[in-house]
Parts: structure tokens; sequence; C-alpha cells
């Protein structure tokens, strides 16, 4: 069974980077909420997911 908990916590971790540089194309002062918004997101499509179902890498590959 997969911990959406630590999964979610990858991501984020992964995807922080990417997400403060992008966030630089927005003004200042609204950098903090849309980075808010975004992990609000991401924390509702992981736990609306079944992450059991979800392709391997591998899995991918093959396709």
């Amino acid at each position: 069974m997969v911990d959406k908990q630590i999964l979610l916590e990858e991501l984020m971790v992964e995807l922080r980077p990417s997400i403060r540089k992008a966030l630089q194309q927005t003004p200042p002062e609204h950098r903090k909420d849309l980075e808010q918004e975004l992990y609000l997101k991401m924390l509702k499509k992981v736990k609306e997911e079944n992450v059991e179902d979800l392709p391997s890498f591998f899995d991918m590959m093959k396709r």
C-alpha cells in the first residue's frame, strides 16, 4: 500500500524548484498565494486519485 502522505511530501520536494521558477513570472505580491494554491491542488489530487493503480516508470516506457 502506498502512503499518500509520503507520496505528497516527495512530490512537493521534487516540484518545489520548478514551482518557484514558474512563480517568477507572477507579480511578487501574488507568489505566496499562488504557491499555496498549487500545493493545495496537488494535495487534493493525490487524495482523490487511486495511487495504487498508477503505472510504474517501466510500465510507462512499455507503452
